[in-house]
């Protein structure tokens, strides 16, 4: 982004010129020291890549990996033991605790937890944080740690009130939260109202997230049956079949 002329450059296309600019590009996976192995996100990306493992040579003899030991890669663990049954899957969660339900879950879905870290190869995949992508802070507009875009509660960057920031490539300075799917939904209606008060002259309105988010961490065919938890703080219930039904309802209304 061209700050000093208000304008978007692209590679295949003329530039876009803009009054008012609203991001919501997400993040890429936090790549670490890797080089080699599949980043969940951006997710075309590394589904593109699970699709190919789809079609390997002896596929079910090659010990698949999977970096992480948050909420998002216990999942993933659970969707790739669906996809594939038979498939040696490698959980490695480098030292850190996982809830005791969800271990005992992963280890009768025949996932093995390890401490060592994972390999740098393409039968990797990463679910180790994300960032936001590096051209934002490259742009010079002002970022947390993470290249996420300092908004205040307006949603609008700190320097530069026309431009708007909201999902995982934006961060509410005085009100930070982690990167989370329910904090970029809930924004995008004091989003849009807001570009509507500035387009129509007015004042935005601040708006403040909610502190903590209830997340729901679903385990296909789970012993038999699909079953899920409730996170909430420190809170864990589950895994329960009612909790997955009301997961699936959530996520087909979505």
């Amino acid at each position: 982004i061209n700050l000093s002329s208000k304008c978007i450059r692209l590679k295949s296309r003329s530039d876009i010129h803009f009054d008012l600019l609203s991001l919501n590009v997400g993040a890429i996976s936090d790549l670490q020291k890797f080089q080699y192995a599949i980043p969940i996100k951006p997710l075309e990306a590394a589904l593109t890549a699970l699709n190919r493992q789809d079609n390997l040579l002896n596929r079910d003899l090659i010990p698949f990996h999977v970096a992480g030991a948050g909420l998002a890669a216990v999942e993933v663990c659970f969707a790739l033991r669906r996809r594939w049954p038979l498939r040696p899957l490698i959980l490695h969660c480098a030292g850190r605790h996982l809830e005791v339900s969800m271990a005992t879950a992963l280890t009768a879905a025949e996932i093995e937890l390890s401490d060592q870290q994972a390999p740098d190869h393409i039968n990797t995949l990463l679910c180790t944080g994300s960032v936001a992508p590096g051209w934002l802070r490259a742009s010079g507009i002002s970022c947390d740690q993470q290249g996420r875009v300092l908004t205040t509660r307006t949603l609008q960057s700190i320097d530069h009130p026309w431009l708007f920031a909201a999902g995982d490539c934006g961060c509410i300075q005085k009100q930070p939260r982690p990167a989370s799917g329910v904090y970029a939904v809930r924004a995008a209606v004091p989003l849009a109202n807001n570009l509507k008060r500035v387009l129509d002259g007015k004042r935005p309105r601040p708006w403040t997230p909610q502190r903590r988010a209830l997340q729901l961490l679903g385990a296909p065919n789970l012993i038999g049956s699909n079953r899920a938890w409730a996170v909430y703080a420190k809170t864990v219930v589950g895994p329960s079949r009612w909790l997955w039904t009301w997961k699936s309802h959530l996520d087909w209304r979505f």
